[in-house]
């Protein structure tokens, strides 16, 4: 019962107090061909001594039960602990093993819980005195043991730390970046082959050992397959650009004349962008700017979007832009629109919205006249201005209606 309560006290203390996110325990296993079998745990953090330390382990109880083997480890100093804390896996780790039997007979090794390893660390059991090393990701150990066996010394657990990530982005011309991978160096990956979204092989190295770069690749997201024996691994990876793309997103044509309208930028990897309409309208650093046509015509649209990095993109559209003859929309009935020699007339068939407001422009696109429409029919005079033709537009809850009109005396 002792064994028991200190057990969960440790595990209790361990879990609140020691253990972080990247917390990593392997847990490992020794069976007897009976069934009769014993765990012990190791595990590597931020923070934690490799020596004994009564609040980061926990020291072997021997059972002394007939029948039960018993596995441990040993921390620097030559503890025995069923719970060891093997510090922070930062380099390839090897932490040696102990175990004790009082029955002769083949007994299994294994490894049964891998919590928060990198698929790329590689968990071996080395048994130096057969000279024998087993990959505990694929396979378990099965070895006869001895009850007067020396128990220090033969077999050692080998954790190796995972590959390491770096990339340089893809340049302004989408072809130009690298994926770098360190992998440890005491082991030698039969291949690591590299992967697109779409599941195509980009490219492929063999007996990989140290550094590997992968060259000449557009941004995007990609794999990695690695192969160790039997074992396979993989890992995601993004790799950003800094190249520019660009495309504008058009309103609906034909446009009409004194129309507001707004040109949508859609680009990628860009935080400037210019306009140019056309029609000499140019805007600058606004990426989905309004634009106000005057005069009917067909003009094209120029968008260049760029980033600090001197990448850069331009998109092209041609709008048609119609002179307004009368109501834009004909289904519409909340607005009409009438003159009587030198008088404006607008009725509001519909509520007037609060930012309702009537202009009247001449064919140059000067705006003479331009107030709000505060009652339901309202009269403008134009007297004084030159007969001819003039476009009257009123703006009612966000949208617009104009009409081509002719002044006279």
């Amino acid at each position: 019962m002792r064994v028991s309560i200190f057990t969960l006290l440790f595990l209790t203390l361990a879990t609140g107090v020691f253990a972080s996110q990247n917390k990593k325990t392997l847990k490992l296993r020794l069976q007897s061909q009976t069934g009769n079998l014993d765990d012990a745990t190791i595990y590597f953090d931020d923070g934690i001594s490799p020596s004994y330390s009564p609040l980061q382990d926990a020291k072997m109880i021997f059972s002394n039960v007939p029948g039960v083997p018993e596995i441990y480890s040993f921390t620097t100093d030559k503890t025995p602990c069923s719970i060891n804390g093997a510090g922070t896996l930062s380099s390839t780790a090897v932490v040696s093993l102990g175990y004790r039997v009082n029955a002769d007979g083949l007994y299994n090794m294994s490894a049964i819980q891998f919590d928060n390893f990198n698929p790329t660390s590689i968990v071996t059991l080395e048994d130096r005195k057969l000279g024998v090393f087993i990959d505990l990701r694929q396979s378990f150990y099965q070895v006869q043991l001895t009850s007067n066996d020396t128990t220090f010394g033969r077999f050692f657990i080998h954790v190796s730390f995972p590959v390491l990530y770096s990339s340089t982005p893809s340049n302004c011309a989408n072809n130009g970046g690298t994926i770098n991978l360190t992998t440890d160096s005491t082991i030698v990956w039969a291949s690591c082959q590299l992967y697109n979204d779409s599941n195509q092989l980009i490219a492929v190295d063999s007996n990989v050992n140290g550094t590997i770069k992968f060259k000449n690749l557009a941004a995007g997201n990609y794999y990695t397959l690695f192969t160790y024996n039997q074992y396979t691994a993989v890992q995601n990876f993004h790799l950003g650009g800094n190249y520019v793309v660009a495309s504008i997103g058009i309103p609906q044509q034909p446009i009409f004349t004194l129309e507001n309208v707004t040109f949508n930028g859609i680009c990628t990897n860009a935080n400037h962008y210019s306009w140019d309409f056309g029609d000499g309208t140019l805007i600058e650093g606004v990426a989905n700017p309004d634009q106000t046509y005057y005069m009917p015509g067909t003009y094209t649209v120029n968008y260049i979007c760029s980033n600090d990095l001197g990448c850069s993109a331009t998109a092209q559209a041609t709008v048609v832009v119609v002179l307004a003859t009368g109501i834009n929309n004909a289904t519409r009935k909340d607005i009409s629109i009438t003159n009587l020699g030198q008088n404006v007339i607008v009725n509001m068939n519909d509520q007037a919205n609060k930012d309702t407001r009537m202009q009247i422009f001449n064919l140059l696109g000067q705006d003479i006249y331009s107030q709000p429409i505060t009652e339901q029919k309202q009269v403008v005079n134009v007297d004084g201005q030159t007969p001819g033709y003039y476009i009257v537009s009123v703006t009612n809850g966000g949208k617009v209606s104009s009409k081509r009109i002719f002044i006279s005396k």
